[in-house]
């Protein structure tokens, strides 16, 4: 409840003292909960624990990671209960906590805690991708993280070796997954792009740097050409894609890491 504002958010006479709370913490004791929101309005808010006060938490790097990648999606802003909100106790993140879930409060819509009709569906579209990124993030989710050329450049005439980094960003640990290399560029062929990964614990990467991905580049390929390597990650049926430019000049993904190789002469 509200210390500040007590009429307006009731808290009962002690801890898990009302039978709602009784009952969540019921069902998440004797279930494996991972993440967890708790819905809210309104504020157009991503908050995550501490509330009861400016402390961080064991899993601060996640709690910040997870709301940020929400906030990414449709523009609300993340931070910690405490500091971007106001002190607030009991609230059920911060218990969340000790029991290992990573637990974020959506502060849903801009219109108050009861908004109009005519914009409760657009206030659930705008949260779902959102959401449905956190419920991945309850299992492993592998994604690219990084690509770099093994000598640090593209040179005209040579095979190259590519090394990718790859991160299970999820709190839980992941399956198996295949990663491969491909590239529409004419002059640009792979050689030798798959890459079997084997399972990784919750929070890990694992880079192909003992055996990296192969690129033939074109004796023609013309020096500071920008090229495009992407990266496809299979995981569970579903696909992943990363794509990263490299030649000189302004060409990136907005949304995702990058570098430039400068292609030199042979």
């Amino acid at each position: 409840g509200l210390t500040r504002r007590p009429t307006a958010a009731r808290r009962g006479p002690g801890p898990a003292s009302e039978p709602e709370v009784q009952a969540m913490i019921a069902f998440t004791t004797s279930h494996d909960i991972r993440t967890a929101l708790s819905f809210h309005s309104s504020g157009g808010y991503y908050l995550y624990p501490y509330g009861y006060a400016d402390v961080a938490t064991p899993y601060a790097d996640v709690f910040a990671d997870y709301a940020a990648r929400m906030a990414k999606l449709n523009g609300y802003r993340p931070g910690p209960t405490s500091t971007r909100l106001y002190i607030c106790n009991g609230i059920a993140p911060d218990w969340q906590v000790q029991q290992g879930i990573i637990g974020i409060t959506p502060e849903v819509g801009w219109y108050g805690w009861w908004p109009p009709l005519d914009r409760i569906l657009l206030e659930a579209e705008d949260n779902l991708p959102a959401h449905l990124l956190m419920f991945w993030c309850a299992g492993g989710k592998v994604e690219s993280k990084s690509l770099a050329i093994q000598d640090g450049t593209l040179n005209p005439g040579t095979d190259e070796g590519v090394v990718v980094e790859v991160a299970n960003v999820g709190w839980g640990g992941a399956e198996p997954v295949s990663v491969s290399l491909s590239c529409t560029d004419p002059g640009i062929s792979v050689t030798q792009g798959a890459w079997s990964v084997p399972a990784l614990a919750r929070r890990t990467a694992a880079s192909n740097l003992a055996a990296p991905f192969v690129i033939r580049v074109a004796a023609s390929y013309p020096a500071g050409y920008a090229a495009t390597l992407t990266v496809t990650v299979a995981q569970g049926g579903c696909a992943s894609r990363a794509t990263y430019v490299l030649g000189a000049g302004p060409l990136c993904r907005p949304e995702d890491s990058y570098q430039y190789v400068v292609i030199t002469s042979a």
